[in-house]
């Protein structure tokens, strides 16, 4: 299904976007806030093609870039505030495991090979705007039968560390 819906913390109200709109997609896509542009943005794979979209409140508008990441699947996305770039992380091919990162600064898409948590899917990124760092929490293992992952690290713009709490959920 291919619409779009606001909430104003009472009720949800359905947009309709003028000019286009993004591809519907089964389990591929990504949702940010951009902060730095005031609007929501939209990755998505549909199929193996790669969308993005920003929604400006009125309607949807489509992001072309020259470089874009490597296909993949369930995978996560975060908006870095510190570094303002949309941050792309893990998810799976029809190969294995994606262990990049993928960083779109505002006009392009750039890989970034550094090593850090293990393959899986479906990973949690948020901003933590305290520490200035992107922190990742579990998912699950990319098998026939998934099973959770609860481990967590941070990640600086540069390079992944794990991170040691005294519990996890």
């Amino acid at each position: 299904v291919r619409e779009t819906f606001e909430w104003d913390t009472v009720a949800w109200t359905r947009r309709i976007g003028l000019f286009g709109e993004p591809s519907a997609s089964d389990s591929t896509r990504g949702m940010v806030y951009h902060t730095d542009l005031g609007k929501v943005v939209l990755v998505n794979y549909n199929g193996q093609t790669f969308e993005m979209w920003t929604w400006e409140g009125l309607r949807w508008s489509a992001i072309n870039t020259s470089r874009r990441p490597t296909f993949r699947q369930h995978y996560s996305v975060v908006y870095d505030e510190l570094r303002q770039r949309i941050m792309m992380w893990g998810g799976s091919d029809p190969t294995g495991p994606q262990l990049d990162v993928w960083e779109y600064d505002g006009t392009n898409w750039t890989a970034i090979s550094s090593p850090g948590p293990t393959g899986r899917n479906d990973a949690t990124l948020a901003w933590d705007g305290v520490r200035g760092k992107v922190i990742l929490f579990g998912g699950r293992t990319i098998a026939a039968t998934p099973t959770p992952i609860s481990d967590m690290f941070d990640w600086n713009g540069a390079a992944w560390t794990r991170l040691t709490p005294a519990a996890v959920p």
